[in-house]
């Protein structure tokens, strides 16, 4: 009996651990104003969440944006601060690509309207650029 007492004084704790956080979201959204609310502020990502730490939230729109930087990356068409030139691996860049639709596939109807159109928007760059640079001159 004392075993299931204390289970669920555990249960409350964290049950209430996550109303009190998800109250203090709340209200640190509701005191944000309008101007520090957009997404081209500096350290402030789409949906007006903050960057902690210098990096951004980890959302469905960010892992995104990750395969998309990493695709990119791969095929050349962005180069690493100090680089001289950046290096095309066709086999990488398709394998990012191939994740990205996995991602999409797996995830349809349950992502915002908003998310579906920027991970279709995406796919067709990178499908793009892909098909730019794997096909013969």
């Amino acid at each position: 009996m004392a075993d299931e007492d204390e289970k669920k004084a555990k249960i409350v704790s964290d049950e209430s651990w996550k109303e009190e956080a998800r109250k203090e979201k709340e209200k640190l959204q509701e005191e944000k104003s309008p101007e520090s609310k957009s997404s081209a502020d500096a350290g402030v990502a789409e949906g007006g969440e903050a960057f902690s730490g210098g990096l951004p939230p980890a959302n469905f729109l960010t892992m995104v944006q990750s395969f998309r930087i990493q695709a990119l990356y791969c095929l050349g068409l962005l180069k690493l601060p100090g680089a001289e030139k950046s290096e095309v691996n066709l086999d990488a860049a398709k394998h990012n690509i191939d994740m990205l639709q996995v991602l999409e596939e797996k995830t349809k109807g349950n992502v915002t309207e908003e998310e579906s159109k920027f991970i279709t928007q995406v796919l067709h760059e990178v499908r793009m650029a892909y098909v730019q640079l794997a096909s013969p001159a």
